[in-house]
């Protein structure tokens, strides 16, 4: 059997072609605000953005990730959107958080106060986070599932 013999500056190619590839695969897709805002306004549009809304607030497991970029994205183009809004309990929030060990009612309040954040601004990651522990930490594991989900295809 033959035996590699690579010498150092090879070995250092190699290295460093393998991390381009791989770099190369993570970068993000850019996106195209033209191509999503056409299509979230199709009614025939498998994006349209009523549509989909619905679908995201319904929980529905069955949206992809394409699905997730342009509900994210196109939210932009809706006329709640405000780039502007700060949630004003977020001091109420750090309380809950604070805690060393909080109650099954710390868990409900935090629930209640992550929809008041979500209703405003529904794809903030830090609310949606907030749900899926509280649903977990409250053993609705079902639910919980589901708020991960919307974390998970945030992410990606």
């Amino acid at each position: 059997m033959t035996q590699l013999n690579l010498t150092p500056n090879y070995t250092l190619i190699l290295l460093i072609a393998f991390v381009s590839f791989f770099n190369l695969q993570a970068q993000p897709e850019k996106v195209n605000y033209k191509k999503i805002e056409k299509s979230i306004n199709n009614k025939s549009s498998l994006f349209y953005y009523p549509n989909l809304f619905s679908r995201f607030l319904a929980n529905d497991t069955t949206l992809t990730i394409t699905d997730y970029r342009y509900l994210y994205y196109g939210f932009s183009f809706q006329e709640e959107y405000n780039p502007y809004w700060r949630s004003s309990n977020i001091d109420e929030l750090n309380k809950v958080y604070q805690k060393k060990s909080p109650s099954q009612k710390d868990y409900q309040r935090l629930i209640k106060l992550s929809d008041e954040i979500l209703s405003k601004s529904p794809f903030n990651l830090d609310a949606i986070l907030n749900n899926f522990t509280a649903y977990e930490e409250l053993s609705e594991i079902e639910i919980s599932k589901k708020w991960f989900y919307k974390y998970d295809m945030h992410k990606g």
